[in-house]
């Protein structure tokens, strides 16, 4: 059993009254007759700022007050709501977009749950709550994630565009790289060569620098990384693009490439590749190994 006192018959009525004066929301009774025709019989005072038309206004003349001030897109699903709700008896629950007296715009939650009369009036008991807030809550979180989307996406093309990699020869992959070289661009060139050679059953991969703006020790070391990576799936790196400048600067830093292959141009890294593949010992052995 509870604890509570219980309320007197007129205490309980002045709680009741106080509870519809004060709850930010809008109760109501909606009536329609078998005929078709409809009233308000009853709204707390929640609907005057709510639609801001008084509760006396509203129960005078519902029509021109709040069935006819829905925004038109939305009028006709609130029609289909309450005759669904009448035919079936089951819960009308819409939401939608009115209008308040003054020509505001704001959206609206209609909930009620309707019971039958003796006589065949339809009678709804329910609550109208404002829903703008949340629903520009809503529409700011969407946005948002599609202005996320979009930016993920854009990322995506870019991480691509920077890291391209171009067949130029059976087992013989080129990657341009133009740029800067920061820790996050060397593991999506990371990613994308070791995915590459593996979908090209590449031998070889051409990484030209001749675009990279600078090379210091941490480009340099993340050039090694990739080429450690590289040979561990049976593939390796040659370096094309090493001009002067960059030689002279990795000299100077102490730099060792260890045993990566390099050119000064990437012409001339793609004449060395070519030309081994035509050679005769290089003939033979792609000839043994693909009758093996």
């Amino acid at each position: 059993m509870s604890d509570q006192p219980q309320l007197s018959p007129e205490a309980e009525l002045a709680f009741y009254r106080e509870l519809h004066q004060n709850v930010p929301a809008a109760i109501y009774r909606f009536v329609m007759t078998p005929d078709g025709a409809t009233s308000i019989p009853y709204v707390s005072a929640g609907i005057a700022e709510l639609s801001g038309f008084s509760r006396e206004v509203v129960q005078e003349n519902i029509a021109t007050t709040f069935a006819s001030r829905f925004h038109p897109d939305y009028g006709e699903s609130f029609a289909k709501a309450l005759a669904e709700s009448a035919k079936t008896m089951g819960l009308l629950l819409w939401e939608g977009k009115a209008f308040r007296a003054n020509g505001e715009e704001y959206w609206v939650r209609i909930t009620s749950r309707p019971h039958l009369d003796t006589d065949g009036t339809i009678v709804w008991d329910g609550v109208i709550a404002d829903l703008t807030e949340s629903i520009l809550v809503r529409e700011a979180q969407r946005e948002t994630e599609q202005q996320q989307a979009i930016i993920r996406e854009q990322a995506a093309m870019l991480a691509e565009l920077s890291t391209p990699l171009i067949p130029i020869s059976d087992g013989v992959l080129v990657m341009p790289l133009i740029g800067t070289i920061t820790d996050r661009r060397a593991q999506q060139v990371m990613e994308t060569l070791l995915e590459g050679i593996v979908q090209h059953q590449a031998e070889t991969v051409l990484l030209d620098i001749t675009g990279v703006k600078t090379v210091d020790t941490s480009v340099a070391n993340a050039l090694i990384q990739v080429a450690r990576a590289v040979n561990l799936i049976g593939a390796h790196i040659v370096l094309t693009g090493i001009q002067p400048r960059i030689a002279q600067t990795l000299v100077q830093l102490g730099v060792s490439l260890g045993n990566i292959v390099t050119y000064s141009t990437l012409q001339a890294g793609i004449a060395s590749i070519l030309t081994a593949q035509l050679s005769p010992a290089s003939r033979s052995s792609r000839v043994a190994a693909s009758a093996s």
